[in-house]
């Protein structure tokens, strides 16, 4: 059988989260492709484009209720969120995350100064409600901008200059990433309301239960190690089988693992596991797939499924977070139930 070892990665694979305009894969100067490919150049780090990856037709498919849903997720697996703010859409975005305790760390928003673009795009409600005393962390750049007409209407369009990120825009970002918290929890430990919040287990003996609890590094994580051992994937078919056989191997070895530390079989027992944010598991896995096939971090072709080789290496830690072990000699009867 196969637990989870939950070993410390010392190099962690981090998403980021980039949010702005309408993506146009047309535009060769859309300021979130260029600043996706600066920040997938550095080791470990991958950006994420949602308007790239997925068709909004594609959620529904995938079982999300709505668009909302969908982008909660996606800065739950974020290391960070980056709002390049310009338009309503971006202010739309600032305001569904920035509600969030559990995001505002994770949240930069960079703008453009209003003298350049003779708007003021961020406005008194933002600054008071998220801005003001340090609650989300923002900044003013000097983008270049550009004068646009549509129709009647004539309004500016900021660039990076040349395409390119300058010295000034880097140090905004690594400014950032180092006063964001970098807390990577992959622990599973048994629930205790004072210490422990996610990657937690609970057993009801009573009802024959395992609850468990999840963050979505742990998810992200454990993820990665099943694809990297892939043996454990057989009969590989297609996308929905494959997500069907993960979510089966994660109930596997998170009860595989539970049983094992307990000294207890748990064989019987359900087995119910969500995330923090509780959702039932089987969305944020399924999600969490697509994203990396559609990244062409994973390939699926025919009845073969690989990481690519760049991806391996940089995630070649996360493959020992699960070891084979023997069936354990477990007592004759469990005596407490």
């Amino acid at each position: 059988m196969y637990i989870y070892k939950g070993k410390e990665i010392l190099h962690p694979i981090y998403i980021h989260f980039l949010c702005g305009n309408k993506y146009n894969p047309d535009y060769n100067n859309d300021k979130r492709e260029i600043l996706k490919n600066y920040i997938d150049s550095i080791d470990n780090n991958y950006a994420l484009i949602l308007e790239k990856l997925f068709e909004i037709e594609e959620y529904k498919s995938l079982g999300f209720k709505d668009l909302e849903e969908v982008e909660l997720m996606a800065s739950h697996y974020a290391r960070s969120i980056i709002i390049l703010h310009e338009t309503v859409s971006t202010a739309a975005e600032i305001a569904l995350f920035g509600s969030k305790n559990e995001l505002k760390n994770k949240i930069l928003v960079v703008y453009a100064p209003s003298k350049k673009i003779e708007t003021d795009n961020i406005g008194n409600f933002i600054k008071f409600a998220f801005f003001d005393e340090g609650k989300i962390i923002n900044s003013e750049y000097n983008f270049y901008t550009k004068l646009h007409k549509y129709k009647n209407i004539a309004f500016y369009k900021t660039f990076f200059k040349d395409n390119k990120i300058n010295d000034d825009f880097k140090k905004i970002i690594i400014d950032f990433w180092k006063k964001a918290p970098n807390v990577f929890n992959i622990s599973l430990t048994k629930e205790n309301p004072l210490y422990y919040k996610d990657n937690t287990y609970l057993i009801d003996a009573k009802n024959k239960d395992v609850k468990v609890k999840l963050n979505y590094e742990f998810i992200l994580s454990l993820l990665i190690s099943i694809f990297l051992n892939n043996s454990l994937i057989k009969d590989k078919r297609n996308i929905e089988f494959i997500v069907q056989k993960v979510c089966g191997l994660y109930q596997d070895i998170l009860k595989n693992t539970i049983s094992n530390t307990e000294i207890k079989n748990l064989n019987d027992y359900k087995i119910h596991i969500k995330t923090i944010d509780n959702k039932d598991i089987n969305l944020p896995i399924k999600f969490c797939i697509y994203i990396l096939v559609k990244s062409e971090l994973i390939n699926i072709k025919g009845n073969n499924i690989s990481i690519t080789t760049d991806f391996k290496k940089a995630c070649n830690e996360y493959k020992d977070l699960i070891v084979k072990k023997n069936e354990p000699n477990f007592f004759e009867v469990n005596k407490d139930e």
